[in-house]
């Protein structure tokens, strides 16, 4: 099905992986300015070629092609096959006749995975429970690159709580299970993250143990509200803001604190907010925005204007985590920030370029 394009055609359009890369990003707009012209025509040769390389030899161009038909509606469900193909084979997939390595197989189902989360999309439903079950066994090693039991939780399919239990003894995924174990609010969840919280609570700073020790104590403040949890947190985070040091832990116990909503807890990760190393105050607002606590929401306005007027540049940070919070109070709150700082009413006057990335996360990256 020839056509002629601005840049492309449909014979150059396959000659190299960066072509092939390109013409998947631009074909679906093409289709939809087609189609509003009413060439219907020439729409079905784009689509056509679309499905072309969603056959392709190499993964991120087949996966790119999928899920830009996806998007598009998808009428005759060519992309619903791939995906759930895709889903199916479980952890040994393999892509055309391409070998690659399973790190990139994880990846494609990821993105599957969190394509049809965007859509809310429940008609993936059964197959994803299908490999669950056929791959939990062997699944440990898996987790952190797709992770069919976190989706099925978090899409209403309850899964047994031995299972989440089991899981807490594993890294891999940890973050992902905890938030579902705490769910549950059982006996048997707290005696396993207190015993859980014991194993790991004295490891070091730098490693992934005391990562975990972090989150699981700010579970058990606010599973059982007994503060030594609180207060092993904010010793953990002294040293470290006070020296204005990074440790592979920090950013999860700071993300332990702000997810306590306890008033101690938000004075540190207020302080964080204002601490002299950038990066430390980049994650203490990080932190901040996983939660929509309305303090939290006041204190990442608060510190914003306060490093604003103390001449410490453009709050991007405080601005990003209040978009992030993504309910009304965070984006009033965002708004009057916004127009503070267009104004010229703080002492660091913003231009519209300054919040171009923002305001792109504003409308398109909240889902």
């Amino acid at each position: 099905m020839p056509w002629e394009g601005p840049f492309f055609n449909s014979e150059n359009c396959f000659k190299d992986e960066d072509t092939k890369r390109h013409v998947v990003e631009i074909l679906p707009t093409w289709i939809r300015k087609a189609l509003k012209a009413g060439k219907t025509e020439l729409a079905a040769k784009y689509l056509w070629t679309l499905e072309r390389l969603a056959e392709d030899k190499n993964p991120s161009v087949s996966l790119e092609a999928v899920l830009a038909i996806y998007n598009l509606g998808d009428c005759d469900e060519f992309a619903h096959k791939k995906m759930s193909d895709w889903i199916a084979q479980g952890f040994n997939f393999k892509a055309s006749e391409i070998t690659i390595g399973q790190f990139e197989y994880m990846f494609i189902r990821a993105r599957v995975l969190k394509e049809i989360t965007i859509f809310q999309d429940k008609s993936f439903d059964g197959v994803i429970y299908d490999i669950w079950m056929r791959t939990r066994a062997e699944e440990a090693k898996y987790l952190n690159s797709v992770d069919y039991g976190y989706y099925l939780e978090k899409h209403g399919r309850e899964l047994p709580t031995e299972y989440w239990l089991e899981r807490l003894s594993n890294p891999y995924g940890f973050t992902n299970t905890l938030e579902i174990a705490e769910k549950k609010v059982t006996p048997q969840i707290v005696a396993k993250l207190t015993t859980l919280f014991d194993e790991l609570h004295e490891r070091p700073p730098i490693t992934i143990e005391a990562s975990r020790a972090a989150g699981v104590a700010s579970a058990l403040f606010r599973q059982t509200g007994d503060v030594r949890y609180r207060d092993y947190l904010i010793e953990r985070a002294r040293p470290q803001l006070a020296a204005n040091t990074v440790t592979q832990s920090l950013s999860s116990i700071l993300d332990g604190l702000a997810a306590t909503k306890d008033k101690v807890a938000f004075e540190v990760v207020a302080n964080a907010m204002k601490n002299e190393n950038g990066v430390i105050g980049g994650i203490a607002a990080a932190a901040l925005g996983k939660t929509r606590e309305p303090a939290a929401t006041e204190l990442l306005f608060e510190v914003a204007l306060q490093n604003v007027k103390e001449g410490k540049g453009f709050p991007r940070n405080e601005l990003q985590a209040l978009l992030i919070q993504g309910y009304p109070a965070a984006d009033s709150k965002y708004e009057q920030l916004r127009q503070k700082l267009l104004s010229g009413e703080l002492p660091r006057k913003a231009v519209e370029s300054d919040f171009y990335d923002l305001e792109f996360l504003r409308k398109y990256g909240r889902h």
